[in-house]
């Protein structure tokens, strides 16, 4: 079977800014960067974490749990699309190009989040 390398290495690449944009938003939400809309700043959740995050080594763990947490949905959100998850039972899906021509037998094993 032929695969589209160079469509997947494409959307590798996104989903690698998508945590890394969304692990920032979460950092500068905690702590109250003026660019946050307020309809978000205003969480409750987000005022309970600045108060508590006030050193340097908390603010980085905090970063860190975040990013930890948006590279495991990936994962998980790539099980199901390769057909590893209960989802398989009832129907697989697949993401391919406009040829048909797969990204990847099993795109979890082959994406890695901290590729540049």
């Amino acid at each position: 079977m032929e695969f589209n390398a160079t469509l997947r290495e494409a959307f590798f690449r996104d989903l690698r800014e998508s945590i890394s944009d969304w692990t920032s938003f979460a950092e500068r939400a905690v702590l109250g960067d003026p660019e946050i809309p307020e309809s978000i700043a205003s969480f409750p959740e987000w005022q309970a974490l600045r108060g508590s995050l006030n050193t340097e080594e908390l603010r980085m763990a905090f970063t860190e749990i975040v990013r930890y947490l948006l590279e495991g949905i990936t994962f998980s959100i790539l099980v199901t699309i390769d057909g590893g998850s209960a989802m398989s039972n009832v129907e697989r899906v697949f993401l391919v190009d406009n040829q048909g021509k797969e990204l990847a037998p099993a795109l979890h094993e082959e994406f890695d989040p901290s590729d540049s």
